[in-house]
This record gives C-alpha cells, structure tokens and sequence, in this order.
C-alpha cells in the first residue's frame, strides 16, 4: 500500500477549532463537568422511561441501574435498531429536544458550537451487556472495526459521549489507521471489507464515561462488551468550518443521512423530522 498524507490532511479540518492539537491528530477528549455529567444521565433517562411508560402503558419505579433493571423491556421497544439506535417517536419528542438543547450548551461551554459548520441529529445508542453472534454477522455490526463513512457518513466527525450503565466493560475502542488507503473514506458494502484499506491499527484508548469524544471519519473504531451489563451513549455527525484548501478526501456517494446547518441545528424540533413521524404503534405494526 503506498504511503500518503491521508491523516494530516484529515488532521488539517480541525485547525480552526483546536489550536493546539498535534500535526495528526485525529481523535479530541474532554470532559464534562460532574454536574453536567448527571444532568445528562437524568435527561437521557427521562427519555428512555418516557418511552417504556407511553409503549407499555404502565409506570417504571426510579432506579439507578435502570438499564440492567428493565432491559427487557427496553430491549424490546419498537424503536430500537439491530445496531441500538434508540429511534425518537412523536411520543418522546419532547424529551429528545430536552436533551439537545442541552447539548447545545455542553458544546458551547467548550466551545465547540460556534465551529461547527452542519450536524446530524443526535443518536441515543443502547447496547446489550452480551454479545449477539447473529446481529455480529451484520455487514454493518458495529462490533467490527469501521469507520461511519463506510455505511454513508459524509461529515467530517463523530461527537460521542458514554452517558450511563456499564461503560468500563460495555463501550469503544478507537483506533489510528497505518498506512490507509486514498479510499478508506468511501462507503463499502461490508465493514469486514474495510480491513483491505489500511496495513493496520494503532489503539487510540477506549471512550469513557461522561467524556464528550470529537473523532474524524477516519479514525477507526468499535464497539466491545465484555461479560457486561447493558450502556447508553449519544453519538452525532458534525463537519467544521475550516479553510477552503483543506483536501478532505471524501467520496461522497450517499445521500442517506440529513445534515442540518448550524443555525438550523441549534433550532431543531424533534417533532418535525420526517423520519421520526411514526408511533411507538406505527413501528410495533410495521416490525411485526
């Protein structure tokens, strides 16, 4: 594989945003204040309790380790994906907004925000506690080590959080690729495929609890769980403002995923996004 510069021009879109960042830098850490920390358990939670108490028309008592607690019930929610999207619904929208504007003000207090050119919308993500040979077998499994822009990402980040549960054992690895390929930022049709893109991996670290991550498209990752108990985190799509000669390497081939403008973002309703239109019901009917 021939050697390229692949990483420093992907290190190059985050000059604007962090000064101080190394030459190829590819993954951002911070972390939040305790405070913030348990506001956003707390409105994560609301979400999810919310979402039991409308789909199972009954009340769910306050519990610390609610996810462990109730994982069958959540589990079982029509609108959790394969992959552990916790899907908003009319019925929790209200919830959901809740909790992004909060994150609006986690990335403003670090001064994040006002860098940010588009995002997506934010995704809740539970994860099981066990591992699922089948759903491992998916050509999108996030348990394989991959890159969002192989299943259609075009931004130039993920921003992901480890909100609650058991985050030591249930969690993601990041990883630096050595050597990639002039390609590895376009979308393949299995994850399994992505290994023929790099000669191999260098460990980033393991992403932890109440630690908002900032990692460009190509630094690699995946999820583990080892003998665990179930997680929720949030992750999004977010691209830069940044200089116009910056090469990014994109190929973009996908129009699957909806990228807001920052004003747009900062105002965004829950409500009205048309792919969140269909009820809890709507959903149980449609999967059945």
């Amino acid at each position: 594989m021939i050697k390229n510069n692949i990483l420093q021009d992907r290190s190059q879109i985050y000059n604007l945003f962090n000064k101080k960042k190394k030459d190829d830098q590819i993954l951002f850490k911070y972390r939040l204040k305790i405070t913030d920390k348990k506001r956003l358990k707390k409105l994560t939670r609301d979400v999810i309790y919310k979402c039991l108490y409308k789909n199972y028309k009954k009340k769910f008592k306050l519990h610390k380790n609610y996810l462990e607690k109730y994982q069958e019930h959540i589990f079982n929610l029509p609108n959790i994906t394969p992959n552990g999207a916790f899907n908003c619904t009319p019925e929790i929208a209200k919830e959901f907004n809740k909790l992004h504007k909060f994150y609006l003000k986690l990335l403003k207090n670090h001064k994040i925000l006002n860098n940010l050119n588009t995002a997506t919308n934010l995704v809740l993500r539970l994860k099981k506690g066990r591992q699922d040979v089948n759903l491992d077998k998916r050509k999108y499994a996030t348990s394989k080590i991959h890159s969002d822009a192989w299943n259609g990402q075009v931004c130039d980040a993920i921003c992901m959080t480890m909100v609650d549960g058991d985050v030591r054992n249930n969690s993601v690895e990041y990883y630096c690729p050595i050597n990639p390929s002039k390609n590895i930022l376009k979308k393949i049709n299995n994850f399994d495929d992505g290994s023929k893109l790099y000669e191999k991996l260098k460990p980033l670290g393991i992403a932890q609890e109440g630690v908002c991550n900032i990692f460009d498209q190509i630094c690699l990752h995946r999820t583990f769980q080892r003998k665990s108990s179930p997680r929720v985190s949030i992750d999004f799509g977010i691209s830069f403002k940044r200089k116009k000669n910056i090469k990014d390497h994109y190929i973009k081939n996908s129009n699957r995923y909806k990228y807001y403008n920052l004003s747009e973002w900062k105002k965004l309703n829950y409500l009205n996004i048309k792919k969140f239109k269909f009820s809890l019901l709507d959903l149980e009917r449609k999967y059945k």
